[in-house]
């Protein structure tokens, strides 16, 4: 293989450094659980980490943070449908997005 991605240090700088290891492990393609148990944390503790890395760098998804660190895409194969939960995306407001979805399509 080549060597290894360039990093896109200016922007690793606006992170902490337990939100830059996040990051780099997820872009390695840690999962939530996966990262909580090597950090030692519980899983809400690194979503709330994710959202912040997310916010900081003003993306919504692994993919779109691996391209924000200059590295492309996640090491596994990540759907736009692997998102960590951000803004908006609360049980309360999927629950509405999903009965409005429901109504547009004639579905009850």
């Amino acid at each position: 293989m080549g060597s290894a991605p360039i990093l896109d240090e200016s922007t690793l700088g606006r992170l902490s450094d337990a939100e830059r290891e996040i990051a780099l492990d997820l872009v390695r393609g840690a999962t939530v659980p996966e990262i909580a148990k090597r950090r030692g944390s519980s899983g809400v503790t690194v979503e709330t980490q994710v959202k912040s890395i997310y916010g900081k760098l003003a993306v919504g998804s692994r993919v779109e943070l691996a391209a924000r660190l200059g590295v492309g895409a996640p090491a596994r194969g990540w759907s736009s449908g692997t998102r960590i939960a951000t803004r908006g995306s609360s049980r309360a407001s999927r629950s509405k997005r999903s009965r409005a979805e429901r109504a547009r399509s004639g579905s009850s």
